[in-house]
């Protein structure tokens, strides 16, 4: 598999990420654009993507971002010791 992120400018959206994957073997391609919908699976992804390793995307988010979100969908994320002030958190999440 192939990863790659650009941004595109949607009249509706404004700028927005998107992540493509190609399949090297097939020549199938999927897109998905990120940040349009809050989707409760993937709650922090965010569009600022620092690399894709072994079929992951790693990414962060401001701590104050990640309590905001908890808070406001009801997420327990106290085992992780986060607070407003703590620093960016490092997120991974395994692609398909």
């Amino acid at each position: 598999m192939l990863y790659f992120v650009y941004s595109l400018y949607d009249p509706e959206y404004a700028m927005r990420s998107i992540i493509a994957s190609v399949n090297l073997n097939t020549k199938e391609i999927k897109s998905v654009r990120i940040g349009d919908e809050f989707d409760p699976q993937y709650p922090f992804v965010t569009n600022a993507a620092l690399s894709f390793a072994n079929g992951e995307m790693i990414c962060y988010r401001p701590a104050i971002r990640i309590v905001n979100i908890a808070k406001i969908h009801s997420f327990d994320i106290s085992a992780y010791n986060i607070t407003e002030s703590s620093n960016p958190v490092i997120l991974k999440y395994k692609l398909r």
